[in-house]
């Protein structure tokens, strides 16, 4: 089968055949895709490549390996004039706005990385730490009737009718401790989705993001930006989505899970917003266990930019173990890799009480997994782990995992 002559076809046999096309791919080196990328003279790929379409942009692997086969300079500037003005052009201009991100990051990485920035930290984590105990014994001296009258602390905002769906299985599960707002139209407006918004502190989206509603999601975003939220998308994507249209600069952490891995569950959209959303609603809730605060999510996930989850049921007596390594499990098939991570947050849910032990067990499992069947990589030791414990819900003897690695790059 030749492909010298037809970009697009190959792009199409690749997808429909299964081929490897992670650029990093350290397992087969995407040896099929490369192959036939060598057949190509590169005067034919330049000129092909400013010729497709949107939709072969959804996924970013397979054209940053081309663009790579392609460009001699670095970060690919030599393609930036033969494909101005064409969906690959924008499509080079945004992976080279977010690689030079990723060298500043970097950058100040290293910088932070000196004894003095190092003993700043200390210091100002001390300090968090102390207005977070005096926060705690501030809302301890709160009688309950008081804690009833105050405004919720979690906004969920649920767009279209999978959005929808999902709010009402959390409300009939009973979770409390947070107000649902739900909106299914274009037309909306800033100053509307700001006045709904203007007691929450913590903003959980919820929705299947398409080419219909991406201005609702953008609205909600930039509005949450200016009044200064703590914003957490999980958001299911559609294939039809520009991802040049999503407003990436406004929001702290989003994480997208494309139809394809929510098929792969055999959960419905609003099974997955929900399994997903109520495990990170209900960490602030009064049922939660080992007091995480509103300062505890926000070091995990103000401005950690990418972010994934990864949710599991199990019962029985190793339902802890069974449970976190089949969502880590999850995570790996979906292409993550571990060692990027510079925070997770495990969120177990059950009827019956959780112990302690549980908690130390899921940290445990989620640094240096027990399950080694699957060659993913252990998360590194420099990151953060936080475990919540929620007790309630309809759940029998299962348990309910919840696993959020952030600051992924």
């Amino acid at each position: 089968m030749s492909f010298s002559t037809d970009l697009s076809r190959l792009l199409d046999t690749a997808k429909d055949l299964g081929w490897c096309t992670r650029f990093n791919c350290t397992t087969c080196g995407t040896h099929e895709f490369r192959s036939a990328l060598k057949k190509f003279d590169r005067d034919s790929l330049i000129k092909q490549l400013s010729q497709l379409d949107g939709s072969y942009f959804w996924d970013r692997d397979p054209i940053l390996l081309i663009i790579y086969q392609t460009a001699i300079l670095p970060m690919a500037r030599d393609l930036l004039e033969p494909l101005s003005n064409t969906p690959a052009g924008l499509f080079l201009q945004k992976a080279i706005e977010i690689q030079t991100r990723r060298n500043e990051n970097r950058r100040k990485q290293e910088e932070e990385s000196t004894p003095d920035a190092k003993a700043a930290r200390v210091k100002a984590r001390q300090e968090r730490k102390l207005q977070k105990t005096k926060s705690y014994r501030i809302r301890k001296a709160l009688n309950l009737s008081l804690r009833q009258s105050l405004p919720p602390f979690v906004n969920v905002v649920c767009v279209g009718e999978a959005g929808k769906e999902a709010a009402l299985l959390m409300q009939k599960e009973g979770l409390i401790g947070a107000d649902f707002v739900y909106y299914n139209q274009a037309s909306i407006t800033e100053d509307a989705v700001s006045k709904d918004l203007e007691n929450a502190h913590l903003v959980i989206i919820l929705g299947v993001l398409n080419s219909h509603n991406v201005d609702i999601f953008n609205c909600i975003w930039r509005v949450s930006k200016r009044i200064n939220l703590l914003t957490l998308g999980i958001i299911i994507k559609e294939t039809d989505v520009d991802f040049f249209t999503v407003d990436q600069q406004s929001m702290n952490t989003a994480i997208f899970v494309s139809t394809e891995t929510v098929l792969s569950t055999n959960q419905s959209a609003a099974d997955f917003l929900n399994l997903a959303g109520a495990g990170l609603a209900e960490v602030l809730s009064e049922k939660q266990r080992l007091h995480i605060d509103f300062y505890d999510i926000e070091d995990l996930f103000k401005q950690k930019g990418s972010a994934v989850i990864g949710c599991w049921v199990a019962s029985g007596p190793e339902r802890t173990i069974v449970s976190i390594n089949a969502a880590l499990t999850q995570l790996y098939r979906m292409g993550v890799d571990f060692k990027g991570a510079k925070a997770a947050l495990v969120i177990l849910k059950a009827n019956s009480q959780i112990s302690n032990r549980d908690a130390s067990a899921a940290c445990e499992l989620v640094f240096n997994r027990s399950d080694k069947n699957i060659s993913a990589p252990d998360i590194s030791d420099e990151a953060s782990c936080m475990v919540a414990l929620v007790e309630g819900g309809n759940f029998a003897d299962e348990i309910r995992v919840t696993i959020i690695l952030t600051g992924l790059i």
